[in-house]
């Protein structure tokens, strides 16, 4: 079996991560305002009083302390190192618990990532996840809403496919984004409501009949046969 790390001759920074048999992940915590800190083992930090790095992490136990340029009002990224899901949550609980935070200390320039290990899957499921992530993907999106979507920097993996095009009218519906057509909010609204739940309904089964075509044109992005249909 073609591991990912070795597919890809990856130089990992933990080599147990190529070996990993249960799920390890390392999560950033991007915060503004941050005025003091309290980890375990460690006396309380004056975010003013810091002088942090941005190449080279001040770590207390498994949480890093690091400079990222992009924050304002005495932001501080915090990193864990890789860890299980279980401790994960419970590097969480610990920063959320050891932060006094300011005004505003969630702003769009703030954010949680979760980095998730692949190092030591296998190629086929590798593809098997990317599949996954790209059918979803245009869900997550619309969930989101417009509001975060000009602070994504990436390219969608669907953005190119016009089943996905086809589909965003129908998504916004179901996330509750847009009316459906012929709703309103006036009281004569009720008298159309069966029309409209007759078209949302269509929507969704046009939503249904386009994943079709988009798991084929997936097929040639990522090239894993997909062998049942919706």
């Amino acid at each position: 079996m073609t591991k990912v790390c070795g597919f890809f001759a990856m130089d990992l920074m933990y080599d147990a991560l190529g070996d990993a048999e249960a799920f390890v992940c390392g999560t950033e915590y991007e915060i503004e305002s941050v005025k003091t800190i309290k980890l375990p083992g460690h006396s309380v930090m004056v975010r003013d009083q810091l002088n942090l790095n941005e190449n080279q992490p001040y770590w207390v136990g498994d949480i890093g302390l690091v400079h990222d340029g992009s924050l304002r009002n005495g932001g501080v990224e915090f990193i864990t190192k890789p860890v299980s899901f279980d401790r994960a949550l419970a590097l969480f609980d610990t920063l959320h618990k050891g932060l006094t935070l300011g005004e505003n200390p969630y702003t769009s320039r703030t954010s949680i990532h979760v980095h998730v290990n692949m190092a030591s899957l296998s190629m086929d499921q590798l593809k098997h996840f990317l599949l996954t992530y790209a059918l979803l993907e245009p869900v997550f999106f619309e969930v989101a809403g417009d509001t975060r979507k000009p602070a994504w920097g990436g390219t969608l993996i669907a953005s190119s496919l016009q089943s996905v095009k086809r589909m965003k009218k129908p998504l916004a519906l179901l996330c509750g984004h847009e009316q459906p057509p012929g709703a309103s909010n006036s009281p004569s609204a009720h008298a159309q409501a069966d029309c409209s739940a007759r078209k949302l309904s269509r929507n969704f089964h046009n939503l249904k009949s386009n994943c079709a075509t988009w798991i084929g044109e997936l097929h040639s992005v990522i090239g894993l046969p997909v062998r049942r249909a919706i």
